[in-house]
C-alpha cells in the first residue's frame, strides 16, 4: 500500500519493484503482460 508516495514497508515496495521489472520486461520484449503475470505465479522454484 502507498501511503502519501511512500510504501508503509520494505516487503511492499519490494514486492513493487518486482512486479514493475517484469511488466517492463514484457512490455520491452512485445510479449503480454497478463501471460507473463501468470506465469510468474504458477512458477515454482527448484528446491
Amino acid at each position: 500500500m502507498k501511503v502519501s508516495n511512500q510504501f508503509k514497508s520494505f516487503e511492499g515496495a519490494y514486492s513493487y519493484a518486482v512486479l514493475r521489472s517484469v511488466i517492463d520486461t514484457s512490455i520491452k520484449n512485445t510479449q503480454n503482460i497478463l501471460d507473463s503475470l501468470v506465469n510468474l505465479v504458477k512458477f515454482v522454484p527448484a528446491e
